[in-house]
């Protein structure tokens, strides 16, 4: 490990002192408690077990469903360097994308979760039925008034032309040694939101701040045909499998956007697909639902921290863009700004706090991540 990857390790080893549960306490070699980085919770939702794994200190959050085979490896937090973020019964580590890769079960990979991160405002708005802190709430149901849609169009608004927003359909990455990014790597600041993604051994890193501008890369990683997609006027990332029906799909920006959030287009049936509600809501598609893939989103300073190498969505994607300067910071500094009315608002939290959500069919499971 280079010195100055040691001292910044040191650093953050020094500040760990975050409140953590007991089955989370580790014992030194001179008796003395370590606390873990991570706090793992299972919890049960529509019949379904998951386990959350989220950390205050490398901030992220992200969830994994369980199944038989998992549910008996009885996790716990690890305090191993990140991202290995936890342990089974047998000793061997897990990462946080759910993949072992040390003990018995070596190869192993947890099944992903429907969850990512979004705005308050705009889960309670797509969702009519939420879950948070435990208490759950009724939305009036939205009356579908086109038979050809499953969503209410009455909440779908044009928020720019017909793939006006140019997608990323073959996106180039910039490859960095951990010196690099600690010394002459000056496009990603420590704070600056990421989007890391790991299938088969490959691991690339979208920063939200060129997403900003495209909302949407099609790419593949891992020999793995995969969509990006982020929606800045409801902070949403998601990763998702582009193979649908046997056949690799191409997606843009439609423009439109329903509760505010982005509404994807394949070009190969030209259906419309909700970011959020995971799903088709018109066209030949209708219904069909996307496969989801694990990811988390963090920022830069957490993940160049966590390996020595790594492959960046690189900002010369040949457009003519302005990448460094903030997009959307007028947008966040209005909490009630919204660029399209929504029919539902909940003062439990601002509107454009980021709040974790797990969704199945019509329903949402709602976590405040930790900062």
């Amino acid at each position: 490990m280079p010195i100055s990857k040691f001292i910044i390790s040191l650093i953050l080893a020094i500040t760990l002192a975050v409140a953590c549960s007991p089955e989370d306490e580790f014992i030194d070699s001179n008796n003395a408690p370590v606390q873990s980085l991570y706090t793992l919770d299972t919890f049960q939702f529509k019949s379904q077990r998951f386990l959350k794994i989220e950390s205050s200190t490398l901030p992220f959050i992200i969830a994994f469903e369980l199944d038989g085979k998992s549910e008996s490896y009885a996790f716990k937090a690890s305090r191993e360097a990140f991202p290995v973020v936890m342990e089974d019964e047998q000793g061997g580590l897990w990462n946080v994308f759910g993949e072992c890769i040390s003990g018995p079960y070596s190869g192993s990979k947890l099944n992903p979760a429907n969850g990512t991160l979004a705005y308050w405002f705009s889960w309670i708005n797509l969702f009519p039925s939420y879950t948070f802190n435990g208490i759950v709430k009724e939305n009036a149901s939205y009356q579908i008034n086109d038979p050809a849609w499953n969503i209410s169009t009455e909440f779908v608004n044009e928020g720019a032309k017909f793939d006006a927003i140019p997608s990323i359909d073959n996106p180039l990455f910039d490859m960095i040694s951990f010196k690099e990014a600690l010394l002459s790597y000056d496009f990603l600041r420590e704070d600056d939101k990421v989007i890391v993604v790991s299938l088969n051994g490959e691991t690339k890193i979208y920063p939200v701040k060129i997403l900003d501008h495209h909302e949407i890369v099609n790419d593949i990683i891992g020999e793995v045909p995969v969509v990006i997609s982020y929606a800045p006027y409801t902070g949403s990332p998601s990763v998702h499998r582009r193979r649908i029906d046997g056949q690799d799909r191409s997606f843009g920006v439609s423009g439109q956007v329903y509760m505010n959030n982005i509404l994807l287009f394949d070009r190969e049936t030209g259906s419309f697909w909700s970011q959020l509600l995971n799903r088709a809501v018109v066209g030949s598609m209708i219904g069909k639902e996307l496969e989801v893939v694990s990811f988390i989103m963090t920022d830069w300073s957490t993940w160049m921290n966590a390996e020595d190498a790594y492959t960046v969505l690189s900002e010369n994607q040949g457009f003519d863009l302005d990448y460094r300067t903030p997009k959307f910071d007028s947008y966040m500094a209005r909490d009630s700004f919204l660029p399209f009315d929504v029919p539902v608002f909940d003062e439990a939290q601002a509107n454009k706090a980021l709040i974790y959500g797990l969704s199945i069919d019509e329903e949402v499971q709602l976590f405040t991540p930790p900062h």
